[in-house]
């Protein structure tokens, strides 16, 4: 609560305002009064002022007190990670990093009290001594301003909170699991590496697949940020934090005995990714032609689309047979034989399993395909498709020789109809011609055609009688109509078997 109650008056004393009291320029040192105090002179570095100073164009503060006053020049600026410090503590990594937190923090700052304050905790944290927060110097110092009180407790307060929030710093990134098109949360949270407190205020930007959020970390050290997902599969969200104080020192040296000078308001920014996985939405259909025939396979290819690229396994299971003209039914109770593992990939098409059936009737496959981190489940039930009976048909005459005016049938034999099979063959005669070879299956050489009823699931039957009045070889050909669950079938011109021969 302390350090809450004291970062709000902070907050309050930070916001820009006048330079307040402001030294006469001294032509002869190159770092300038920027917002502070005017002091006595006392022939050191701290005398004559306390606060910020400018170099060009940016604030800076003195580090060595007790040097003398005048720096005409100064080199070119380098980072450090230890100072070398110019008074009795010993100033270490630990020392360094607060000091670079104060000056990140508070350095860049309008405010004469905060501007002093930032002076008196990095004498105290780089010089000490007679430099410290309690020491006689800066006592002696303070007196000149207006308000010792506040500037001293500004300084306490940054002392403490550089202790607990002095960087390096630590980004843990973590992201949820997604359905492609939803949000993925992605939580971001600072700490100080060593502390592990949380550190508030601090831009965060976020890109997922091109996308970008952003926003800021709470008093937890937390930021929440939502970024929808446009792209399956995994993928690295990228994380960066801005505005995260410097844990190193900027210093500029002086070309003579004055003193160095530290750079004010140095912040960096660092990334972080964190994986995440990205659940596609895959479309499972199952392409079917409107036929097939009981002595091939069941027809039926499984179509993937919109899936992220995946060993995973589908399921496929028959359905039938049902009646003809039966809609597609994958209920459990049409389940036929067992269930068909079967591997897939990437989108595309994959034949479906080879399962020849016995029965004629309508049949339907189903397919479900499993999820896995990059995939949600996706499951179909395809069109029906009708597989036919394929039918035996064969023709024979009762008599093979007759003589002139003699009379004989046509016999009608079908096998591997379905079971309600009921239509009327044809048996047509053609002839008469010389010798078998001679014989064609025309219209113009059609003689007799006569229908014989035949029924499913085997039948046979006769012609009517039939009289042959002309010499010559006649040959039998048979026709049967296609049904709802059989195809068509015809027996060959001139086969064997066929033929009477009339004399």
């Amino acid at each position: 609560m302390l350090l809450l109650v004291l970062a709000v008056a902070l907050a309050g004393l930070a916001v820009p305002s006048a330079a307040g009291s402001s030294a006469p320029a001294s032509r002869r040192t190159a770092d300038q009064p920027r917002t502070g105090y005017v002091l006595r002179h006392d022939g050191t570095a701290a005398g004559g002022w306390i606060g910020s100073r400018k170099l060009g164009g940016v604030a800076v503060f003195r580090l060595d007190p007790g040097r003398a006053p005048v720096a005409t020049s100064f080199g070119r600026a380098h980072w450090v990670s230890v100072l070398d410090g110019s008074g009795p503590v010993n100033v270490d990594r630990g020392r360094t990093r607060r000091a670079a937190w104060i000056l990140a923090k508070y350095g860049v700052y309008r405010s004469k009290a905060q501007a002093a304050a930032v002076e008196v905790a990095l004498d105290s944290l780089l010089v000490g001594g007679r430099w410290a927060v309690t020491g006689a110097v800066t006592r002696r110092r303070l007196d000149q301003t207006d308000d010792p009180p506040t500037i001293l407790g500004l300084a306490d307060f940054m002392l403490t909170n550089s202790r607990l929030l002095a960087g390096p710093y630590r980004v843990t990134v973590q992201a949820e699991d997604a359905i492609i098109g939803r949000q993925v949360l992605v939580t971001v949270r600072v700490t100080a590496a060593r502390s592990d407190e949380p550190v508030p205020s601090l831009p965060v930007e976020v890109v997922l697949a091109g996308h970008e959020g952003s926003g800021r970390t709470d008093d937890t050290g937390t930021a929440d940020i939502a970024i929808r997902s446009t792209r399956s599969g995994p993928q690295d969200v990228a994380v960066t934090v801005r505005l995260l104080p410097s844990d190193r020192l900027l210093v500029r040296r002086p070309a003579g005995r004055g003193s160095r000078v530290v750079v004010a308001g140095k912040k960096h920014s660092t990334e972080a990714t964190a994986p995440v996985a990205v659940q596609a939405k895959p479309v499972a259909r199952i392409a079917t032609p409107a036929n097939g025939r009981v002595t091939d396979p069941v027809p039926g290819t499984l179509q993937l689309t919109g899936g992220y690229a995946s060993s995973r396994s589908a399921a496929l299971t028959l359905h039938g047979p049902l009646p003809a003209g039966s809609p597609a039914d994958c209920t459990p109770a049409t389940v036929l034989g067992s269930v068909h593992p079967m591997p897939v990939a990437a989108d595309g098409g994959y034949g479906v399993p080879r399962v020849v059936v016995a029965v004629p009737g309508v049949y339907s496959w189903d397919a479900a395909v499993a999820g896995d981190r990059f995939n949600l489940p996706a499951v179909t039930c395809g069109p029906p498709v009708t597989v036919k009976a394929v039918p035996r048909l064969s023709i024979e005459p009762t008599k093979d020789r007759i003589a002139v005016g003699g009379s004989l049938r046509g016999r009608i034999t079908v096998a591997a109809l379905d079971d309600g099979y009921a239509d009327v063959a044809r048996a047509r005669l053609f002839g008469p011609f010389d010798t078998r070879a001679d014989a064609r299956c025309t219209d113009a050489r059609q003689v007799r055609n006569r229908g014989v009823t035949v029924t499913g699931p085997v039948s046979t039957g006769t012609t009517d009688v039939i009289t042959l009045n002309r010499a010559g070889v006649y040959a039998w050909r048979a026709a049967l109509p296609r049904g709802p669950l059989a195809l068509h079938a015809a027996t060959t011109c001139g086969a064997p078997g066929t033929f009477v021969t009339v004399r």
